[in-house]
């Protein structure tokens, strides 16, 4: 894919082809280490989060190195983390259980508040926008974004966490209604606001339930990726759409691992940040000496341009603390799928995953701190503890024997 169709497409973007055979094979090396060492218990929700992280993450960072003869500290840098993070995934786990009823007495209203949030934030922006149903112009519809602030917040929380969870509780009690009522609100924000992720959260919620309740996720997600990658190239060359082509391999999987790339090229010799970016730095008072975004300025270095080149859980560690950023927030990013692990333990995995699937898939373009708040992570994991503790103990639709 990369070789015969995405390095000639997008050279102009960076994604140039210089091939290392020795590369290849340490790359290869790498990932049979990594699986070795993967968690393998399949009744624990983070043994499939970290899959995906190596499907998402890893695996294009392995082959965007070797194909582009990249410098190997940084890769062996994220090796490491994940390293880390298989090796604390092995602890033993203690389940944290607290009992009320707060959840079942509060969660009618809770989706209630769901449904009016969402409309008003539809109504907010100006309705649906006829530019959403055109993949070329839907980023002029982005650019008049007019939402910000404390409602930003909330457009987020709507389509990556309660549209995911509330689709899957309403897939798992069979109520056909109301699942099409939640797809129907997030096709709705997809309309509003542009955003093409929002689209693409309805099919990556279904496949990802689909997937777990037939106990062939890690299967089922290689094949599929594997399928979608070829189709989206059969599309390009009967010269049918490239759609498809420009939102799976080049956008999902080498854009990211080259932006990590960039990140560490850039501050490899340059100050790192402290985390003064965001709220640790709001916090601590801390101040951005580059006067600019840091996603705005790698973007400017690079490709001489104002976008925003987002980048993920590791590069956005080591632009803020080098390789000791990264082993710190590795090992907290480790302990909190640990206790996703130890709050959901009365949740079926395939409600965890499902539920939480929008926010895996964009893990690659945010960081830690930003996929807890902003991103929905932290808000997600208090509606799996209190789900948990109100099935605790009870013969209920939600208990996994």
């Amino acid at each position: 894919m990369y070789i015969f169709n995405i390095s000639k497409i997008y050279s102009y973007m960076g994604l140039t082809l210089n091939i290392n055979n020795y590369k290849m094979i340490i790359s290869i090396i790498l990932i049979i280490l990594l699986s070795i060492i993967s968690p393998k218990d399949k009744s624990r929700p983070s043994t499939y989060i970290y899959i995906t992280i190596e499907f998402f993450t890893f695996i294009p960072l392995i082959s965007y190195f070797w194909l582009n003869n990249k410098d190997f500290t940084y890769l062996f840098y994220v090796f490491t983390c994940m390293s880390i993070i298989a090796l604390i995934l092995k602890i033993k786990l203690k389940y944290i259980t607290i009992e009320s009823n707060i959840f079942g007495i509060s969660l009618k209203f809770l989706f209630i508040f769901y449904i009016i949030l969402s409309v008003f934030l539809i109504i907010q922006r100006g309705g649906i926008d006829f530019r959403a149903f055109n993949f070329d112009t839907i980023y002029d519809l982005r650019a008049e974004n007019n939402i910000s602030g404390f409602l930003g917040y909330m457009v987020n929380w709507c389509a990556k966490v309660l549209f995911p969870f509330f689709f899957m509780y309403y897939l798992y009690k069979k109520n056909i209604k109301m699942i099409l009522l939640v797809s129907s609100l997030q096709l709705l924000l997809y309309l509003s606001f542009g955003n093409k992720a929002f689209l693409f959260s309805i099919g990556i919620v279904i496949l990802s339930a689909i997937f777990m309740k037939k106990n062939i996720y890690l299967k089922g997600m290689g094949i599929f990726l594997t399928v979608i990658n070829v189709f989206s190239l059969l599309l390009v060359y009967v010269n049918l759409t490239d759609i498809l082509h420009r939102a799976i391999p080049y956008r999902m999987l080498f854009i990211p691992a080259q932006i990590q790339y960039q990140y560490y090229e850039f501050f490899s010799s340059k100050d790192k940040m402290v985390f003064a970016e965001g709220f640790i730095g709001k916090i601590f008072l801390l101040e951005n000496d580059y006067q600019i975004p840091i996603p705005v300025l790698i973007s400017n270095y690079f490709l001489d341009n104002d976008s925003h080149s987002n980048t993920g859980l590791f590069a956005d560690a080591y632009y803020n603390g080098g390789i000791l950023g990264m082993l710190i927030i590795a090992s907290i990013f480790a302990l909190i799928l640990i206790l996703i692990d130890s709050f959901t333990f009365n949740i079926p995995p395939f409600f965890v995953i499902g539920s939480l699937s929008y926010i895996l898939f964009v893990l690659n373009d945010t960081g830690l701190q930003t996929t807890l708040l902003t991103g929905g992570l932290g808000l997600m994991i208090m509606l799996f503890v209190l789900l948990n503790w109100t099935v605790r103990g009870q013969n209920n639709w939600l208990t996994c024997k």
